[in-house]
């Protein structure tokens, strides 16, 4: 049976934004990641992977808005730019 991949609100789920600059020949140089998501059943305050009585779903959100993140990317081109 094949597992279908995780959805927002369930435990394993990550989204984030994932810049890359590559050079003139299309080479990878560098990646940049930006979590923007996360999901994960925690008991205890420690993240289980199973169903355990007393446990919960946390979702975290990025922490930074978007002021912060279009700054940190700017910054992050912007040395590569300078190369």
């Amino acid at each position: 049976m094949k597992k279908s991949a995780p959805t927002l609100f369930q435990p394993g789920y990550r989204s984030s934004l994932v810049v890359s600059i590559c050079d003139d020949h299309g080479e990878l140089i560098d990646l940049h990641n930006i979590p923007i998501w996360t999901c994960e059943r925690l008991f205890l305050g420690l993240p289980v992977t199973q169903n355990l009585p007393g446990s919960r779903l946390v979702g975290d959100l990025l922490d930074e808005n978007l002021q912060d993140i279009q700054q940190e990317l700017q910054a992050y081109i912007e040395d590569f730019i300078d190369l």
